[in-house]
């Protein structure tokens, strides 16, 4: 299915992502930056704003198409698709281009070749595992996952999911928004609170992310199983 909107969207969010990181340097302390008092405001502004709705994009997309697969898809054809284009991705660039920005930076930064500390940043049961800019596939499969289990217990209560659809149906867009603004804000909060509760710091354990971008994703999954109604909402822009 080409919609070419979200291909659109996607691209966008893309080139931003490219301003995003380059503006990082002048505005924050990071891996690389220019001195405190070179700063600049006006970029600190775009990164701030871009970063607001960037990657939530991104996660709005991959619900959209993931409840499309769900439908589309037995469960074996859809872990499949998911190893596929999501496992298969994350696993290489884990083992390479994360293995290789481990080793670059401690050679730049630290003056230092660790291959040993590059090694253990790459493997899942080391406290200083790191998925890096990875995560983003990582939540999407994790989602995905979920999602297929989720919706395959519903059908068993296919008239309680019914009611629900119909009760969005009749819902109009004030309303619409004010529940997702108030799904947003206690999907964050309530992640942050496990996250102090659990204070697990591991990278496979990202309790902020969760609630932070879980809402988008489910937004994608709103507007796919009620496109009539919100594609009005979410793309009349």
């Amino acid at each position: 299915m080409r919609l070419h909107y979200f291909d659109n969207g996607k691209a966008l969010a893309s080139i931003l992502g490219i301003f995003y990181h380059a503006g990082l340097i002048f505005t924050v302390p990071w891996l690389i930056n220019v001195p405190t008092e070179s700063f600049n405001q006006g970029i600190g502004i775009f990164t701030f704003f871009s970063n607001l709705f960037r990657m939530p994009l991104f996660m709005f997309i991959a619900g959209y198409f993931a409840i499309y697969s769900v439908f589309k898809y037995s469960f074996q054809d859809f872990l499949k698709n998911k190893l596929q284009r999501l496992g298969l991705p994350l696993i290489t660039s884990l083992l390479t281009l994360v293995f290789i920005q481990t080793i670059y930076s401690e050679v730049f930064f630290k003056k230092n070749l660790s291959i040993n500390e590059a090694i253990h940043r790459i493997f899942p049961w080391d406290h200083n595992f790191t998925l890096s800019h990875l995560w983003f596939l990582y939540l999407v499969l994790l989602f995905s996952l979920i999602l297929y289990l989720v919706v395959y217990h519903l059908k068993s209560a296919e008239s309680i999911f019914n009611k629900f659809k119909t009760a969005q149906l009749n819902l109009n867009g004030f309303t619409i928004d004010f529940i997702l603004i108030m799904f947003i804000l206690l999907s964050s909060v309530s992640f942050y609170i496990i996250e102090l509760a659990f204070p697990i710091r591991h990278a496979l354990l990202p309790f902020a992310a969760f609630g932070n971008y879980l809402p988008y994703f489910l937004m994608g999954i709103l507007l796919h199983n009620n496109y009539n109604k919100y594609s009005v909402i979410f793309l009349s822009y």
